[in-house]
């Protein structure tokens, strides 16, 4: 095992020649799931003690809101497809827009609303039963996320991913109405508005005006300052006016420039991108 770049697209670490990026370790964590599924007794100890049962985090196990996703009580070929799935559309998502670590505090993020979400209708529906398990549903709200942001891509027999989401949502839709779980579809439902309000924090969906920018909490980087050394042996520089002063837009535009090194271009803001291509255009002239 070894450690990988520090760039946005860079793996987290290296197992020999394989890169584990974010979708990579959820396989992995997966897999890692299945094999315990394998082995534990037939009780299934561990995979119960890691499912969503809202019950259980009322009396303290609140471990089980983010652990959701690795619970198997069983397994099936549907599994192996979602966890296809996962992976090839959620590294797209990373590499192409988002990067590793935007990436992986999204789906954190809409594992643990998710879970809180089943949580609360819990607690305030008494006639509410449900529970989660397995990544199925953490696939299709990175499925749903994927189409909404390029809906015009073709997926098999070029079909646009528009059309392929609205089937999908549609049948979850009927088979919730046909089995009359009229409260697991307000939590399928709310689950999707909830995610794609995730989804446009991070960068995504900004073509959707519809979906609001809302500010999540996050740990700001901490900046190292660089330690100041003086040698002795080497001749002192003084600064005078035959250095060139950086203009403001100058330095305006690498403070934007930095921004899109360090957390990727996606993490730009309408008013800075328009400022970055304003800034361009006027240094251009000169």
């Amino acid at each position: 095992m070894s450690q990988a770049g520090k760039g946005p697209n860079d793996p987290w670490f290296r197992i020999g020649s394989l890169d584990v990026d974010t979708p990579m370790l959820v396989v992995l964590m997966t897999v890692v799931a299945w094999i315990v599924f394998a082995v534990e007794p037939l009780d299934k100890p561990i995979m119960n003690a890691l499912a969503l049962e809202p019950w259980d985090v009322l009396d303290g196990q609140v471990w089980r809101v983010v652990t959701w996703p690795f619970s198997y009580p069983a397994i099936s070929f549907w599994d192996v497809i979602n966890l296809g799935l996962f992976w090839y559309f959620g590294r797209d998502i990373e590499q192409n827009l988002l990067g590793r670590s935007k990436f992986a505090r999204m789906i954190c993020w809409m594992t643990l609303v998710l879970g809180v979400l089943l949580v609360v209708m819990y607690f305030a529906i008494p006639t509410f039963t449900g529970y989660l398990a397995g990544l199925g549903t953490l696939q299709l709200m990175v499925l749903l996320a994927w189409i909404a942001e390029w809906p015009n891509r073709p997926f098999l027999f070029n079909i646009p991913a528009w059309l392929v989401g609205l089937v999908i949502v549609g049948l979850q839709v009927l088979s919730f109405v046909g089995y009359r779980q009229g409260w697991l579809l307000l939590h399928f439902l709310a689950g999707i508005a909830l995610c794609a309000v995730i989804a446009r924090h991070y960068g995504m969906l900004s073509e959707h005006r519809l979906v609001p920018h809302v500010k999540l909490p996050h740990r700001q980087p901490r900046t190292r300052k660089p330690k100041r050394t003086f040698d002795s042996s080497r001749p002192t520089v003084v600064a005078g006016p035959w250095e060139a002063p950086v203009s403001r837009d100058e330095a305006r535009m690498n403070e934007i420039l930095d921004k899109i090194h360090a957390e990727g271009q996606a993490s730009l803001t309408d008013k800075e991108r328009a400022e970055l291509l304003e800034i361009r255009e006027r240094l251009r002239r000169r």
